[in-house]
């Protein structure tokens, strides 16, 4: 109920006249229907509602207040009880006063002359000539005739599963009571008792069958259910089943016998003593863990490659990217670092020019050479050692860029995406306002926009047409791999190919962002809003799922060899096989 009302129908009628066919045709019909919410319905009866010896006119008054809706029973005898018309009067002043909508619902009884202030309500009548009066008033109320339930059966029970990981597809079959006749309902929910139910909570019925996906429980429990229901759906509940917790991450000890999960194999566990977002180097050469005021650089033994405090920042990092090999760090105010992996570090300031807008918008990594597109327009390639050399000046700003052979691509502020020759252009094409990323593909350019995904060709300014995402508007993106991974706000995640082929779906939390992700596409780590940080992993039959969750930070390795996992006392390296296979 909302508020403090107690019933879903007041029922008005005249009493003497009327009594019995209301109770057999309208009240207890109605008792035997539940609300939209599936809560048994509260009908308000003066017969069986009003005691012995009670003020018959306070438990009237009381009654009409705490009620959702009233329902009149309008006859020619109705408009001359001084009872029905107590209660039309009070209803009236609750409509009023109150504004509450669609508050009065009529049943006519018979075809009479209504006094003009009640002829304003739609009624609906009640009698030979209109047989499904009693599904009109239902549907009006919200409410659903319990015996006509569709019943669902559950043919994929979920088994015991470890917190965060996704859940196997749930597949429902629907049947009506009736043999013979199909479901008319198109869509089910799903919720979790027990425990909190993360990933798409509805799913659309097509042939009598639907089926959940990418489901995953957030917390721990011996005896969670998952309840299916919806409109129309008398709710059924899965047989119970544990959600665990991840293995324990174990400390690094050095006289340990047996190899804690944590530890890469055939290396000597070590502690990266930092705190801060990592970036690991190809194959875990080296490790740059990037904090707010601070770079610090390990080698893979845990050594220093640059002087205590590490490599000092003036402001926090806007936009990060590597090529295995080299960092690039581009900050808020027009400063770029350059770090590669045996610790030498160059700093350049990017503009010194009197415009405002001195911020990186794009970012490029390629061998050991740097590309950075301001949002004032100014262009550079940075060369290991040299000072900026501004390539071209793009008059509408820069909100991303890419390098592909002697061509840089731009994503300006006015959805276009242009592309340069050294400092000619040579063709745009009009995209969205709104550009996430661009990524160059073997034989064409990739640009993630905040609610598709365009393929451009190299050469022509050709735009092969794509449909809107089957997702929201895109929130983050990584295009550094070969499945590049875009994410809604909501947490619903896909993965595709070069060519803007949809490989898989998931579903994390909402606000996840890609953080890292190898090459080859077979890992993405998700950055959660809480700090959590989450593995999602490419599966045999080519799904991607959330395999191992971590309360702390995650960083996978270009070549997917090694995963940093931070520890109390600072990082640690593992093999990310390992992790899948033992399931956390």
């Amino acid at each position: 109920m909302i508020n403090n009302q107690m019933y879903d129908v007041f029922i008005s009628y005249a009493r003497s006249d009327e009594a019995q066919w209301v109770l057999s045709n309208l009240v207890t019909p109605l008792q035997n229907c539940t609300t939209r919410t599936k809560r048994p319905s509260s009908i308000f009866f003066d017969e069986k509602d009003i005691g012995v010896g009670a003020n018959w006119r306070k438990v009237l008054s009381n009654a009409l207040q705490q009620s959702r809706h009233f329902v009149p029973v309008f006859s020619s005898v109705y408009f001359a009880r001084e009872e029905c018309i107590m209660e039309l009067d009070m209803a009236l002043l609750l409509l009023n006063r109150e504004n509450r909508k669609n508050f009065i619902k009529p049943v006519l009884l018979e075809q009479c002359q209504l006094p003009l202030y009640v002829e304003i309500f739609q009624g609906v009548l009640a009698n030979d000539n209109n047989p499904g009066w009693f599904d009109q008033l239902c549907q009006s109320l919200e409410f659903v005739p319990i015996e006509t339930w569709t019943r669902v059966k559950i043919l994929d029970q979920p088994g015991d599963i470890q917190v965060n990981r996704t859940l196997a597809p749930i597949r429902v079959a629907l049947a009506p009571p009736e043999k013979g006749k199909h479901a008319t309902i198109t869509e089910l929910e799903i919720e979790a008792e027990n425990s909190i139910l993360r990933g798409p909570t509805t799913t659309q019925v097509e042939n009598g069958y639907a089926e959940f996906r990418d489901l995953s429980l957030g917390t721990t429990t011996d005896a969670a259910h998952l309840v299916v229901s919806g409109q129309g759906i008398e709710p059924v509940r899965t047989e119970p089943f544990s959600v665990w917790d991840q293995v324990a991450e174990l400390d690094v000890d050095h006289g340990a016998t047996d190899k804690p999960v944590d530890e890469p194999p055939g290396s000597t566990p070590v502690k990266f003593p930092a705190t801060g977002r990592p970036v690991l180097f190809a194959d875990g050469k080296a490790l740059a863990v990037v904090a707010d005021s601070h770079v610090h650089l390990f080698d893979r033994d845990a050594r220093p490659l640059v002087e205590t405090p590490g490599v000092k920042l003036a402001v926090p990092i806007r936009i990060e990217r590597h090529s295995g090999s080299l960092l690039a760090l581009a900050d808020w105010e027009g400063r770029l670092y350059l770090i590669d992996s045996s610790g030498t570090v160059n700093q350049r300031t990017l503009c010194r020019s009197t415009r405002p807008l001195t911020i990186a918008g794009g970012l490029v990594v390629q061998d050991d050479d740097a590309y950075v597109g301001l949002w004032s327009g100014e262009i550079f390639r940075i060369a290991p050692g040299a000072e900026p050399v501004m390539l071209f000046h793009h008059a509408c700003g820069v909100q991303a860029l890419e390098v592909a052979d002697n061509r840089v691509f731009v994503a300006n502020f006015n959805g276009q995406v242009v592309a340069y020759e050294h400092d000619r252009l040579c063709y745009s094409v009009q995209l969205e306002p709104v550009i996430r990323a661009l990524k160059r593909c073997s034989r064409s350019l990739m640009a993630v926009g905040a609610k598709k995904l365009y393929q451009i060709d190299l050469d022509l300014p050709d735009v092969l047409p794509e449909d809107r995402l089957p997702i929201d508007e895109v929130a983050t993106a990584l295009v550094d791999s070969k499945l590049p991974v875009v994410i809604d706000a909501q947490g619903r995640g896909l993965r595709v190919d070069e060519e803007l082929n949809i490989l898989a779906r998931f579903h994390t939390v909402p606000g996840a962002k890609p953080t890292s992700c190898d090459l080859d596409g077979r890992y993405c780590v998700l950055a959660n809003p809480d700090g959590s940080h989450t593995l999602l992993a490419r599966q045999p039959n080519g799904r991607s799922e959330i395999v191992y969750s971590h309360g702390g930070a995650l960083c996978i390795d270009p070549c997917g060899a090694v995963l940093a996992l931070q520890k109390p006392n600072g990082f640690v390296l593992a093999n990310p096989a390992e992790i899948v296979n033992k399931g956390g």
